[in-house]
């Protein structure tokens, strides 16, 4: 999960944390360290459902 709280929470905003292992890292933490979801998970995407409707995908802001 990543929402922009959390991406200032630990400071790794898209699209950094999307190109930074180290930021992708500490991003996907918070579900555990923060939510305290029992699994990490560091793949944050809905570029193929968007892809898939034909949306353009914009990756300079982090919302």
């Amino acid at each position: 999960m990543a929402t922009v709280e959390l991406m200032d929470l630990v400071d790794a905003p898209f699209p950094d944390a999307n190109r930074n292992p180290e930021l992708m890292a500490r991003l996907a933490a918070t579900g555990y360290t923060e939510l305290g979801f029992d699994s990490i998970m560091p793949v944050f995407t809905i570029i193929q459902e968007s892809s898939a409707l034909g949306c353009q995908i914009q990756w300079e802001q982090k919302d």
